[in-house]
Parts: C-alpha cells; structure tokens; sequence
C-alpha cells in the first residue's frame, strides 16, 4: 500500500480517521492509533476519548446489572411465595404474573450479565495469547 499523499512512498498505516495510507512523514502517533499529520490529529484524539468514555460507562453497568439481577430474583422469589400463602383467587392470579415477569426480566438480566463476564474473559485471554503470555 501506498501514502496517499505521497504516491511513491510506501504506507506505514492508516490513518485512524479516513483511513487512508500514510507514510511515516505524513503519520502522526497520537494515543489511539495513526492520524494524517495536521489533518486528522484532532479527531483521532476525540475518537479514542470517546472509546475511553465508552468503555468506563460499560464497566460501571454491570455492577448495576448485578443489583438488578439480585433485585429482580428476590422479587420473584418473595412474590412465589406470598402466592403460596395469599387465599384470595385473584390476588395469586395477580402475585403469579408479578413473579413470572419478575422471572423472565432475571433471567434477561443474568445472561446478559454472563455473557459480558465471558466476553471479557476471553478478551483476556486474547491479549495474553498475542503478548505471549502463559494462561
């Protein structure tokens, strides 16, 4: 691959940005990857912040996912069993669709939850795998 702005110079990258071939004189490293030197710096830089940001608000809800998979499974647990106890027909009616839709909105949230914590643990091993590190 060529530079794009130099069509006789070999590409080091791409910009991160157009991604566009650039030549070692027309790259700029910047934090989250290659930027066309002058051109692209700028939005390099606020794409990378907005990956950072993005990541940081990822982390922080699955601890609340977690409080809502706690949640949603102690409700339906209370809610079975008040509907063993309760004597009036359409009170358990009423206690039995709360606790199904208590179940299903727990399991939802439990494989969701799961799902990222296996994502992420694979991700891991991913990147021990390319550092060469022994997992």
């Amino acid at each position: 691959m060529k530079c794009f702005y130099h069509p006789d110079a070999d590409a080091v990258g791409l910009c991160k940005h157009c991604s566009r071939g650039v030549c070692h004189e027309c790259a700029a490293e910047r934090a989250g990857g290659l930027a066309c030197k002058g051109i692209h710096d700028d939005k390099v830089d606020q794409l990378s912040n907005l990956v950072e940001r993005n990541m940081r608000v990822s982390a922080r809800s699955g601890s609340v996912r977690l409080i809502a998979v706690i949640v949603y499974w102690g409700a339906a647990l209370v809610c079975g069993y008040i509907l063993t106890q309760e004597t009036i027909i359409r009170m358990r009616l009423l206690l039995g669709v709360m606790a199904a839709i208590m179940l299903v909105a727990a399991i939802a949230n439990t494989r969701i939850l799961l799902s990222r914590r296996v994502g992420n643990s694979e991700k891991s091993q991913s990147k021990k795998m390319k550092a060469g590190e022994p997992s």
